[in-house]
């Protein structure tokens, strides 16, 4: 079979969950043959019935394994949609999926690993996540790569009442509040990562950090700092922490990994920003930018496939910040037409999140206002 025919990508506006998920999913099956999988992508008020989206969509792959997410909107060929939308990825190849509920005194690793572990991998594959975003941070993430073997992995967080749903042939429909699918039909999968921001000060090396505040960073205050580079501006930005690879250098895309300012303590001149910015970390101050988002995205598609060394993409997965989109350039669809542009008529499927998964400087991490890709590729 060609590629072209082993994913197909639909999406239905319908009003009812069962009728939007049948729908995007007889859209999406009548690209692709046979269909063993279907991942669907549930926004607006259809997030929190997964279930019925699921339902809608057996009726037309019965046979099929079938995921939902519920997540703040979704993502098409055609750009970003919130409101009640469903959109739906069909492959050819089979997925295994799994779903888990946290429990209140349960820990996000505890999260982490018991998804893994569902999966029961006999060896590394490829794997998405998706998860609520109080449960789905970093100590979650390293204990499902840890579980897996791999950071190769994408996903994102859902709306605030958004849940999940799976249901393999014959099974009844699960849900849960997290949900893990891994690819077991041969597929490769590569993630990349594109924050959708602009640099404004140089980076510069934490040198004293704890409970959750930046402390000093480059010899002074972090507070400073930024009052010093805000000087003389007339506009407000959304101000970001950057922080750098370890492995930083000269290239053409300049990594980084976005975090918010939670809080400051002016006395002191700290910046709160969460436990995440440690000591020996290199950061900057930064704030989202439409341009420097459109230019980078370009240049992390081309980048990626670089790096497919004459593998066929299948299909591709698009993560998008919930804070992107036309919040951000001021126009829809401004991501999708990007993708479109480098990737052809293969079929793209993805959601606006509340937050994105994806690997950072060798390690599985939360990302905020970035945009996660992940490609589906088959052997040449």
């Amino acid at each position: 079979m060609s590629a072209a025919r082993s994913a197909g990508v639909g999406s239905s506006i319908e009003a009812d969950p069962q009728a939007a998920g049948s729908a995007a999913a007889a859209d999406a099956v009548s690209g692709c043959a046979p269909v063993r999988s279907v991942l669907l992508f549930a926004g607006g008020p259809h997030a929190a019935s997964v279930e019925d989206v699921v339902a809608g969509a057996r009726q037309q792959v019965p046979g099929a394994t079938i995921a939902a997410v519920g997540t703040p909107g979704v993502v098409s060929p055609e750009g970003e949609r919130e409101g009640p939308a469903v959109v739906a990825l069909a492959l050819s190849s089979a997925v295994t999926a799994v779903s888990a509920t946290a429990a209140p005194a349960e820990q996000p690793a505890d999260l982490g690993a018991k998804l893994a572990a569902e999966l029961d991998g006999d060896r590394p594959r490829p794997a998405l996540l998706f998860g609520p975003p109080g449960r789905l941070d970093d100590a979650a993430l390293t204990a499902f790569s840890a579980g897996l073997g791999t950071t190769m992995v994408a996903g994102g967080g859902l709306a605030q009442h958004g849940r999940v749903a799976h249901a393999a042939a014959d099974e009844p429909v699960r849900t849960g509040d997290a949900l893990a699918l891994r690819f077991d039909g041969g597929l490769a999968v590569l993630v990349g990562v594109s924050p959708g921001v602009r640099r404004f000060t140089p980076f510069a090396p934490v040198e004293d950090a704890g409970g959750g505040f930046l402390r000093r960073v480059g010899g002074k205050p972090p507070l400073a700092i930024l009052d010093s580079a805000l000087r003389g501006r007339t506009d407000r930005p959304l101000v970001l922490v950057l922080v750098a690879p370890a492995d930083a250098g000269e290239g053409r895309r300049e990594r980084c990994l976005v975090r918010g300012i939670t809080g400051v303590d002016p006395t002191r001149g700290f910046l709160h920003v969460g436990p995440d910015i440690e000591r020996g970390d290199r950061i900057a101050f930064g704030t989202l930018d439409s341009d420097a988002a459109r230019q980078d995205l370009e240049a992390m598609v081309q980048e990626m496939r670089q790096e497919l060394r004459g593998a066929v993409p299948v299909a591709a997965l698009y993560l998008d910040c919930a804070g992107r989109g036309a919040r951000l350039h001021g126009r829809p669809g401004t991501d999708a037409a990007i993708l479109r542009a480098a990737l052809g008529d293969l079929p793209i499927a993805g959601a606006q999140s509340s937050l994105e998964v994806g690997p950072f400087d060798g390690r599985l991490r939360v990302h905020y206002f970035t945009g996660v890709l992940a490609l589906l590729s088959a052997p040449s």
